[in-house]
């Protein structure tokens, strides 16, 4: 199959596409809450003080721009409900089953090397998968599928079939959907809201599998919980909710050392770890915001642009803007002030796109191919992302 390369404006810039193959390439789900806007972003000296607000850098703008992409998958995936997870052999998505009397949540995983797709897990009610490495699949998985407070947090060896059951929330239900978990190799982070005498109270622990113990590695005091891990190479971001105040919200982060820090920055929300970078929303979870991009070398702050629910994977970071919603996914270098906007193109983008080991996977909609064929993932190793 051909080499696809995309040339393109860049993402703060309404612009046509050209695409053009050539034979070479070059180099759970939680209520809303009534929050207050962010205000804006100071200035400040440095970024090392967890008070001030570093200064925020927008990427200049240049003539032209583009993302060389190589040969690209099309994968159908019925009943996808989130992001594909893409590992150096494999992709793996969870589907469903509604023919069932009762509806069957599935794993499904696509080897690149037989091209075949393989049922690996499935089970009566909902899950969401939070983390897929190598060796381990990480997922919550829970029968009530609208409060999801009987949730169970699951791991999976891929090797053999293992599960290992990490916790459960049967015996405090209240915040159980606001738990969140996360995978980085074989370690799992995951967050433990509880109600305590009417008040908040969450922690963040960690296990390395399959046989390490729990360790806690944040402990928020009353009237506060901890959510949306994300984690690599040491690195752990999280979101901290208060109850009462303003903000409600705010990325925090734990660097190899344990040493803990924060983004110096207004309401913050829904971080994802890079390499040497953490992505995050200016402005609280269930509020539009701006993204944005904080180097923890330097902690220099720059501006991305709409969007909501980024995912960092090496160098590359890459997100879908929603509203107002222009249908264009981003890709791009963060670190590098560089970013690329994908056009809607003929196609309906669904879901969320994704990063894994180098490669870029989105779902969309096929409406051409029988119904049973219209859902689908494209996965296509990144070559080079330039500006």
């Amino acid at each position: 199959m051909a080499t696809l390369v995309l040339v393109m404006a860049r993402a703060i810039v309404v612009s046509v596409v050209t695409l053009a193959t050539v034979a070479s390439c070059a180099a759970p789900n939680a209520p809303g809450r009534a929050d207050q806007p962010s205000p804006p972003l100071a200035t400040a000296e440095t970024a090392t003080a967890a008070t001030k607000a570093p200064a925020l850098s927008t990427p200049t703008a240049t003539p032209a721009l583009g993302v060389v992409l190589g040969p690209m998958l099309d994968i159908a995936s019925p009943c996808n409900s989130d992001r594909a997870f893409v590992t150096a052999g494999t992709v793996v998505w969870q589907g469903c089953d509604l023919s069932a009397a009762q509806r069957r949540a599935q794993i499904f995983e696509y080897s690149r090397k037989t091209a075949q797709t393989r049922l690996l897990y499935e089970a009566p009610g909902g899950m969401t998968i939070k983390g897929v490495s190598e060796d381990w699949i990480v997922w919550f998985e829970y029968g009530d599928i609208r409060t999801a407070h009987d949730s169970t947090l699951i791991a999976l060896r891929r090797s053999d079939g293992t599960r290992i059951v990490l916790d459960d929330w049967h015996d405090h239900p209240k915040l159980a959907q606001l738990a969140e978990a996360t995978l980085d190799g074989a370690d799992v982070y995951w967050t433990v809201p509880r109600m305590e005498n009417g008040a908040w109270h969450g922690t963040l622990v960690r296990r390395h599998l399959p046989n390490g113990d729990m360790t806690v590695l944040v402990q928020a005091p009353v009237g506060a919980v901890i959510g949306y891990p994300s984690a690599s190479s040491g690195v752990v971001a999280f979101e901290y909710s208060v109850e009462t105040g303003t903000p409600k919200t705010v990325v925090r982060y734990l660097t190899a050392t344990g040493a803990q820090h924060d983004l110096g920055v207004a309401a913050s929300s829904e971080p994802s770890v890079g390499e040497g970078f953490i992505v995050f929303k200016r402005s609280e979870r269930y509020e539009v915001g701006e993204l944005a991009s904080f180097a923890l070398a330097t902690g220099a702050v720059i501006a991305l642009g709409a969007g909501e629910q980024p995912h960092a994977e090496g160098p590359f970071v890459t997100w879908m803007v929603t509203t107002p919603r222009d249908g264009g996914m981003r890709l791009g270098r963060p670190l590098d002030n560089c970013i690329v906007k994908f056009p809607q193109g003929a196609e309906v983008t669904e879901t969320w796109p994704a990063l894994g080991v180098g490669f870029f996977a989105w779902a969309f909609r096929d409406d051409a191919r029988p119904a049973a064929e219209i859902r689908r993932f494209r996965v296509a190793e990144i070559r080079s992302v330039r500006c």
